[in-house]
């Protein structure tokens, strides 16, 4: 009986030791690489796409993500985490700004860059914030100076025909 006991014990403690080299949450499908404790981060996302939805915008990439470092560091380190896209109505820039916002488990939000402004002003002009979500594809941010966070604009399928 101690010996069972035993053998169960050295196989948790080699469950809980090999799961922290590599997170994988089956709830977003996230391949994490711990490197960023070093203020660098490496993610690919394999989220599905949402039924009744459909890509809108490809892999594009956010804009401004060195402007927002800490805020990405920050953010990435989380293995739990979703994209929001928030217009930004008081941009003295671009009338048409829309922030990309990453929120983790505890509710906590970091603004991290911008929507190109292309892509901002066709979803404004065709009125369809309220109808597109994001999927983050690919962080990659190493020091001192690389930043890339990727991601793909869905939309509901039948307001497709509106861009």
């Amino acid at each position: 009986m101690e010996f069972i006991l035993l053998i169960i014990i050295i196989i948790l403690v080699f469950k809980l030791k090999n799961k922290n080299k590599e997170v994988k949450s089956n709830k977003n499908n996230i391949n994490t690489d711990k490197s960023h404790m070093n203020n660098e981060v490496n993610k690919k996302f394999t989220l599905p796409i949402p039924k009744d939805y459909r890509i809108y915008f490809h892999q594009m990439e956010v804009s401004g993500v060195h402007h927002y470092k800490s805020n990405a560091i920050e953010a990435f380190s989380y293995d739990d985490v979703h994209i929001i896209i928030q217009s930004e109505l008081d941009n003295e820039y671009d009338k048409n700004a829309l922030k990309v916002i990453i929120e983790n488990s505890y509710n906590e939000r970091f603004h991290i860059g911008y929507i190109s402004k292309e892509i901002a002003k066709i979803i404004s002009d065709q009125n369809i914030l309220d109808f597109i979500i994001a999927r983050l594809k690919y962080v990659k941010i190493s020091s001192p100076n690389y930043f890339l966070v990727e991601l793909d604009i869905l939309g509901l399928k039948s307001e497709y025909s509106r861009l």
